[in-house]
């Protein structure tokens, strides 16, 4: 919480407790076990499927937050890889210099 204090309220911790007893019950255990899906994409889906934002919101922003990690990062070393490419592809095609 104290890394995204604009995002995350206070009522963060206690809305996760909630969360994991409700990942406790039938209908925690029909969503996170049936998938072959990442389990957070799954506990993901059980908050958005069943309109449990306005309860969980905190939950909600904080599995967004962190299934989108992944993909910020990826993309992140395909940018950089890239880069690096192209600066290898530049030192290969300069003319090489008389002296």
């Amino acid at each position: 919480m104290q890394a995204y204090p604009e995002d995350l309220e206070s009522s963060f911790p206690t809305e996760t407790i909630h969360f994991s007893e409700l990942l406790k019950t039938e209908l925690g255990k029909k969503k996170t076990g049936t998938e072959k899906v990442a389990t957070e994409l799954n506990m993901y889906h059980l908050i958005t499927e069943n309109a449990l934002e306005g309860s969980l919101r905190n939950t909600e922003i904080a599995l967004r937050m962190y299934l989108t990690m992944t993909v910020n990062n990826c993309t992140g070393e395909i940018i950089l890889q890239a880069e690096k490419n192209k600066g290898c592809t530049a030192q290969h095609n300069e003319p090489e210099s008389s002296e």
